[in-house]
């Protein structure tokens, strides 16, 4: 998700805008693995092609976007994505309370099930067509996969890329809203389960994990100023090499196409 700047891309490639999107256009240079999950919806869409061939906008994206980021979100734009009041449903590591987003709970249902990862090798399209069907029959919502390079869908699912030499960092943000109308109950289980998860299943470490709560000063919290901030350092102190994984939990929004290059919803 963390693209450069819209003044780097060639005229004809346009970008999404929004007040989040509008930081991360400017963050990411280096090569480093990237992986993505948004509870609310889809953040990355497709950039609008004019009077250019794929091969130009693929060359044109590399360039813009060295990182291979691939995102998972919880709906498509048209939708939004569910709170689940009791995660137990979904048999899932529970270390902070019952609610929980329905992406996470069900991703988590897929890929940690019982506390312990899938017998089996998943590719992407198999962890996707599992969540659909863990969601199917409670929730309409569809989950998304973007990435910022075609990809094999039928390629092995990856938080942490083979091959990984450097670090591995995360920022998880979970905001329940509390005290405020639109309260949410599920964030913060959200991030501190997927915390689990990374540290059992794929060795990241505490000190490299940064989490922004509104939890009454237990954790860091999660203002605007301080998530771009956390984006920024994060930015910062990656290299090539490493292998960031990013989680929001909370209230999306809607913005209104003024360039005529999505549909309305």
């Amino acid at each position: 998700m963390l693209l450069r700047d819209a003044r780097d891309l060639p005229r004809e490639v346009k970008l999404i805008k929004s007040s989040i999107r509008g930081f991360f256009v400017g963050a990411l240079r280096s090569s480093l693995p990237f992986t993505l999950q948004y509870e609310l919806g889809t953040i990355l869409l497709p950039y609008l092609l004019t009077k250019t061939t794929m091969a130009d906008f693929l060359a044109a994206a590399e360039k813009a976007i060295p990182a291979e980021v691939h995102m998972i979100s919880g709906c498509m734009d048209s939708q939004t994505s569910a709170d689940v009041s009791n995660v137990a449903s979904f048999s899932l590591p529970d270390p902070a309370g019952k609610a929980g987003g329905a992406l996470t709970s069900s991703l988590l249902k897929v890929l940690y099930s019982d506390h312990h990862a899938p017998a089996e090798d998943l590719s992407f399209q198999d962890v996707l067509t599992k969540v659909k069907a863990t969601l199917s029959g409670r929730y309409t919502q569809i989950p998304q996969l973007s990435s910022s390079r075609p990809m094999d869908i039928s390629s092995p699912f990856e938080i942490v890329p083979k091959g990984c030499t450097g670090t591995k960092r995360a920022l998880l943000i979970g905001i329940n809203y509390i005290g405020q109308q639109g309260q949410l109950s599920g964030c913060h289980n959200d991030v501190l389960n997927m915390v689990e998860y990374l540290k059992d299943v794929h060795g990241f470490e505490s000190q490299n994990i940064t989490l922004l709560l509104d939890d009454d000063g237990q954790h860091t919290s999660p203002t605007h100023s301080n998530i771009l901030s956390a984006y920024r350092r994060l930015v910062a102190e990656s290299a090539p090499g490493d292998a960031v994984y990013c989680h929001y939990s909370g209230h999306g929004g809607k913005l209104r196409d003024d360039d005529g290059d999505e549909s309305e919803f």
